[in-house]
């Protein structure tokens, strides 16, 4: 799945070529939606590199390209589902134990969720971008599990955004992609990233001190087990 699979060539093809930069705008959102820059590499902070991906991604929405390509995901089951739960989401604020913090969270977390949801749309739609993506996000991770390993006593986080709970479960969703990159590289030096980073990931959870996060590893064993190449490649394409 990071080698191009055939069920995306012909919308790969019937959509023509994608530009490099809208290809860098995709790559940078999607890793600073995931990995948050700021809180792993604090010195980037002051140049606030959330806005600055999102305003790439809305240059990436302006292109006629990109509408075409989300006009045609509209009537998708996965689409309509995510409509359906934003529209939910919205409704139930009045009934809310805390509807001011149910605003604040729409505001400045679940509308991203969405964006992240559009930026997926796009760079899924094509294998190279899709590649990027994804080994774009498994190395910020593999740098966020170096620093789990490092870290000194207490409970591990990822900087101020997110804590040892969903540090957890971030690294816990990065680990599929990882082992997917690491089983499937064809290039040795490239595939020495992945296998290293692995067990860092693992330590990092571990420090995290999430049980939740331990309990999702687990979890990740038999479902890896199950879908490992050749024998269920189908189900991961």
């Amino acid at each position: 799945w990071t080698q191009a699979p055939v069920g995306y060539q012909a919308d790969s093809e019937a959509s023509g070529n994608i530009r490099p930069w809208v290809v860098l705008a995709l790559v940078f959102f999607i890793s600073q939606t995931f990995s948050r820059l700021g809180d792993v590499f604090p010195v980037l902070q002051p140049i606030r590199p959330g806005l600055m991906s999102q305003a790439a991604f809305g240059l990436v929405l302006l292109q006629k390209q990109s509408r075409t390509v989300l006009r045609a995901a509209m009537p998708k089951t996965i689409t309509v589902c995510v409509a359906i739960l934003a529209m939910l989401a919205v409704l139930n604020v009045p009934f809310a134990a805390w509807p001011g913090g149910s605003v604040a969270f729409l505001k400045d977390v679940y509308y991203a969720s969405i964006l992240l949801f559009a930026a997926a749309v796009l760079a899924f739609r094509r294998a190279k971008t899709r590649r990027a993506v994804i080994l774009a996000v498994c190395v910020l991770a593999g740098i966020v599990g170096l620093f789990g390993t490092m870290y000194g006593r207490g409970r591990y986080q990822m900087g101020f955004t997110y804590d040892p709970n969903v540090t957890a479960a971030y690294l816990v969703m990065v680990i599929p992609w990882m082992a997917g990159w690491a089983a499937l590289e064809r290039h040795r030096i490239l595939k020495l990233i992945p296998l290293c980073a692995l067990p860092l990931l693992v330590i990092a959870i571990v420090r995290t001190g999430s049980r939740g996060g331990l309990l999702g590893f687990l979890i990740l064993i038999p479902f890896l087990w199950s879908i490992s190449p050749p024998r269920r490649r189908g189900l991961v394409t």
